[in-house]
C-alpha cells in the first residue's frame, strides 16, 4: 500500500497546491514559488500525518489551515489550543473537524 500512496503522492500535492492558489491566492504567493508552495504543503502534510490525520478531504483541510493560519498554527500562540485537540485520541478525521469547528467560531467571534 505504501507503494501505491507514494505513486499518488505528486499528484495529490499538485491538486492541493491548486486548491491553495485558488481559495488563499493572497497567502499561496507569500508563501512564494512553485517549489516553495510544494514544500509547505509537504510539510503540512507530514504534521497531519503526526496527528493521524490522514484522510484526503481531511489532509486537505489542515493543509488549508497551515495556510490560512501560518505554519506550525498549533503551536502559535492565537492558535496553541489546536494542538491538545490535535493530539487527543480521537480520530484523526474527528480531530480535524474540531479544530476546524473551533477556528470557525473564532472567526465568528472575531467579525
Amino acid at each position: 500500500m505504501h507503494v501505491l500512496e507514494a505513486a499518488l503522492q505528486p499528484a495529490f500535492e499538485a491538486r492541493l497546491a491548486a486548491r491553495v492558489r485558488e481559495l488563499f491566492a493572497e497567502e499561496a504567493a507569500a508563501v512564494g514559488d512553485d517549489a516553495a508552495l510544494g514544500a509547505r504543503i509537504r510539510a503540512a502534510i507530514a504534521r497531519a500525518a503526526r496527528y493521524d490525520v490522514t484522510r484526503e478531504r481531511d489532509v486537505a483541510l489542515f493543509v488549508d489551515l497551515d495556510i490560512a493560519l501560518g505554519a506550525d498554527f498549533e503551536d502559535a500562540p492565537a492558535t496553541a489550543w489546536a494542538r491538545p485537540m490535535l493530539e487527543s485520541r480521537y480520530p484523526g478525521h474527528v480531530k480535524i473537524a474540531r479544530v476546524a469547528a473551533r477556528m470557525r467560531r473564532q472567526l465568528a467571534a472575531e467579525a
